[in-house]
Parts: C-alpha cells; sequence; structure tokens
C-alpha cells in the first residue's frame, strides 16, 4: 500500500502537499488558454515559510492579470530577440519554421509556449517569483521569467530561477 503524502492547511497558501517541495495546483488564462499550473514553494517538510514568500504570493496572484500580461510580453519580447539565432541554428528551413516560427504578434506565441510552474523562492532578499513553461525552441531548459518586488527583472532559461 502507498504512503499518502504529507499535506498542510496554510492559511494563505491553502491545501500544500509535500513532494521534496511544496506544492499544490493553480488554474489561470494564460498564453490564450486556460492552463493548470504546479506551484512550487519552497521549503522544508516542516512547512514553515518566510515572510518573502508569502509577499511574493500575495502580490503575484493579487495583480495576477497584471503578472500575466507582463509574462506575455515579456516572453514575446525575449522571443523576437532570439529567434534569428534560433532559426540559424536548425539545420533546414523547415525545421526552424516548426521550432522557431517567425511571428509577427503575441497570439502566434501562444502555441509554442506551454506553462508549468510558478516557484517562490526562499531566502531571497526580495519577494521572489518565477513563471517557468516549455517551449517549442528549448524543451531541455524552457522559459522562465524571473520576478523580484514587483519588478520583472529576467527572461530567459530556467538556469534564471536556480
Amino acid at each position: 500500500m502507498a504512503l499518502k503524502p504529507k499535506t498542510i492547511e496554510h492559511l494563505l497558501f491553502g491545501e500544500l502537499r509535500w513532494m521534496g517541495i511544496w506544492t499544490k495546483t493553480v488554474q489561470m488564462p494564460i498564453f490564450g488558454r486556460l492552463c493548470t499550473l504546479l506551484v512550487l514553494l519552497q521549503g522544508d517538510e516542516s512547512g514553515v515559510f518566510d515572510q518573502n514568500q508569502v509577499l511574493a504570493y500575495q502580490s503575484f496572484f493579487q495583480a495576477l492579470d497584471n503578472r500575466i500580461f507582463r509574462i506575455e510580453r515579456a516572453a514575446f519580447r525575449y522571443y523576437e530577440v532570439i529567434n534569428e539565432d534560433l532559426r540559424n541554428a536548425q539545420p533546414s528551413t523547415e525545421v526552424a519554421d516548426q521550432i522557431a516560427p517567425k511571428i509577427q504578434h503575441l497570439e502566434a506565441l501562444y502555441p509554442l509556449v506551454t506553462p508549468l510552474e510558478i516557484l517562490f523562492a526562499k531566502g531571497k532578499a526580495l519577494p521572489t517569483a518565477g513563471f517557468l513553461a516549455d517551449c517549442s525552441w528549448d524543451h531541455k531548459n524552457g522559459l522562465a521569467v524571473l520576478f523580484e518586488g514587483e519588478a520583472l527583472t529576467e527572461v530567459g532559461t530556467r538556469e534564471i530561477l536556480l
């Protein structure tokens, strides 16, 4: 018989499940569709979270529409910057058109991105939240958007969230 995972009920975060990191799922409309994302809260099994995690979570979800707007536009600008290099690295135009097509507007980016997770980091000097997605152009490293405090500070691969 499998052991039931440890769960806690947190006043702000709601029901969390321990999987080596505290998790729960949320649904949000992002990249043109309703997506189920995994919320990750760093910490230990005792379920103690730091003040900046609480602030980052509150800030992220209280201004969710604004965060989604900023994530989508930052991802689009990032894609515009890296697109030519991505295309040039492909063996053929056909492969480039599949992996990193030329796009002119934000909505064309939507099918290229699969939202996965929102990370609320522990032990940071500022409230820190990171958005992570899979993307057609980099399945290994994905797409990440980092918020520190209210500022969107970086867009890149998952490495910016480590």
